[in-house]
């Protein structure tokens, strides 16, 4: 582990968060696990909410980060909070998976978060 990751969730101890890879699995399931790149975006967790803003606003507004902006992201926020409410499957957490054609929203599940899911995953257990 380096020094970058938090010993426990996904936000690192700077507020950013974890360096995560993803791989689509059997079935389509999309995993996403500790890794030196950051293409997998862990937005919420395991308890089913993002601890904050998923889309940060910049704490004034300016040229770069206007009124039209600030609103926009107020909104994507919003609309990201209902989905993760809404999930019924608590063990898949929401993601932004950066992919080579965009970033695209997808629920995942986290190997390193959960020892039990991720032996189930590679078969050492059923």
């Amino acid at each position: 582990m380096s020094n970058n990751d938090g010993e426990n969730g996904d936000i690192i101890a700077g507020g950013g968060p974890r360096r995560r890879e993803y791989v689509a699995g059997p079935g389509g399931t999309v995993f996403c696990f500790r890794s030196l790149t950051n293409n997998c975006i862990v937005i919420s967790e395991t308890d089913g909410g993002p601890t904050t803003d998923v889309f940060l606003k910049a704490a004034r507004l300016s040229e770069n980060h206007d009124s039209a902006l600030a609103d926009v992201t107020t909104e994507i926020n919003k609309h990201l909070r209902t989905a993760i409410s809404n999930n019924k499957d608590k063990s898949k957490r929401l993601s932004i998976l950066i992919t080579s054609r965009g970033p695209m929203l997808s629920w995942v599940t986290c190997l390193d978060s959960d020892p039990e899911t991720r032996d189930r995953a590679i078969g050492v257990i059923e």
